[in-house]
Order: C-alpha cells, then structure tokens, then sequence
C-alpha cells in the first residue's frame, strides 16, 4: 500500500512538473518552449518560406526567419479578407504577419524568443492579444501619449514569461527568461 502511494505521488509530481513547463503564451502553434527545430517545422506547416540564418548574437545560437505570403485582399479597416485558402496567408486578429524570427541558443534547445512582424491594425492585434491572454500587465503606454522610442507598448507576463506588442514596428515578441529556471 505505502508503494502505490509513492509511485502516485511521484506520479503527480511529474505531472505537476510538466504542466508548469508550459508557456502560457501560444501564437498559431508557436510558443517558447518548443525546440528550434520543431518550431522551424511548425513555422513552415503555418506556410512559411524558412531561412536559417547566422546568429543575431555574438553569443551564437541558432536563428531562422520565416517569410509569409501577404494576404490576398483588404477590408476598409486593414484586415486580412482571404480570397481562397492560398491566399490567405498567416494572420493575427485578421491582421496579416510577413514574417516570424525564432531565435534558440543551438538546434535541439528550447526557443528563447519569437518574433511577429505584421502589417495592418495595431489596435486589432492588441485586442486580439487582450482577449486571448487577458489584461495587458506592463509597460502600458497611454494611447494619447508617446513613448520616448515614439512607440506603443503592451505587455502580458506569466513568471518567466512574456508577451509584447509594439506599433512601431509592428511586433509581437514571446520571450522566455531561461536564467529563472
């Protein structure tokens, strides 16, 4: 009897351990614990043309950018209006992104960062954001004032991890702070 309880509670254990792994914060299938690879193979499923590319760092690590085909019409306020599945490229809130970063420190290690860059409506995507990850919790700059890099910034943080949406330019950016693990 003392050993079925064991196992159940170091069964719990692990299951409690892999729960609490997992980002909070998911884009079309992308978030920052995926491996490098598996996220580059996710991003290229999503219709992706991948490169990858020479560390962005001096540290090294492993890069890749993913461009997407822009949408094939527009609504009057921006937004993404498909004409058939080929052309309705990657979209957030409607709004089209043109192309994903994703940034690892080699191949086979968990994503630190993603990267979207979109074009159309901020304000859409920040209430995408809103409604999918609840209130922004930081760095919220007043929509009738500037910051001092003249750009708007939103964030969403979850422990370790994080959201963040510029308007200038158009991000959206999931990081994960790997020195909390």
């Amino acid at each position: 009897m003392r050993s079925i309880r064991t196992m159940t509670g170091a069964a719990l254990t692990v299951v409690a351990t892999i729960t609490l792994a997992q980002s909070p914060y998911e884009i079309n299938g992308l978030h920052t614990e995926l491996v490098f690879t598996a996220a580059v193979a996710q991003a290229q499923k999503l219709g992706g043309n991948c490169q990858i590319t020479p560390p962005a760092t001096p540290d090294g690590g492993s890069s890749a950018q993913c461009e997407f085909a822009p949408c094939g019409a527009r609504s009057k306020d921006g937004a993404c209006e498909p004409q058939d599945a080929k052309t309705a490229g990657l979209t957030i809130a409607a709004q089209p992104i043109v192309h994903i970063s994703l940034e690892a420190p080699d191949d086979a290690a968990q994503l630190t960062r993603i990267v979207f860059l979109f074009e159309g409506r901020h304000d859409a995507v920040a209430g995408g954001l809103t409604q999918t990850f609840g209130a922004p919790n930081g760095e919220i700059t007043p929509t009738d004032q500037k910051s001092w890099s003249h750009s708007r910034r939103l964030s969403w943080t979850q422990g370790r991890y994080r959201v963040g949406l510029v308007d200038s330019p158009k991000l959206i950016l999931l990081t994960t702070d790997r020195s909390q693990e």
